[in-house]
């Protein structure tokens, strides 16, 4: 690219936060933080117990692995254990919905998203 027929333009490449912050932690690290933080264990997450506080850890990390790092829809759905696509949408789309309701439940999140944030930097 020509930097002088184009004033304005930085010489100095711009970074794609989302794709440093994938190879800074990985997805199963992320679900480990979520299921930590819910108390519930990465397994369960990946499991098919549908009991409310297994759901909901689910429904986080999905939430998380999509608004934080932009991971695709199949990506989250195989990393959850083999989820359908459709299902890491309504898992997504409750995340979103909860988040604005509940208190609690918005907490949480956050919690583990200020986690994730921390261990990616300390990295």
């Amino acid at each position: 690219m020509n930097y002088f027929a184009c004033p304005g333009i930085s010489r100095t490449p711009i970074v794609n936060t989302t794709l440093s912050k994938r190879t800074r932690i990985s997805k199963h690290e992320v679900i480990a933080i979520v299921a930590k933080l819910c108390n519930v264990t990465p397994e369960d997450i990946k499991s098919n117990i549908r009991t409310y506080d297994i759901v909901e850890a689910r429904h986080i990390a999905c939430g998380v692995l999509r608004d934080e790092f932009d991971y695709s829809l199949k990506c989250i759905g195989d990393a959850i254990g083999n989820k359908h696509h459709t299902t890491v949408i309504h898992s997504i789309r409750t995340y979103r919905d909860r988040c604005k309701v509940y208190d609690e439940y918005r907490k949480t999140a956050d919690a583990a998203i200020r986690e994730i944030r921390v261990r990616i930097n300390c990295q």
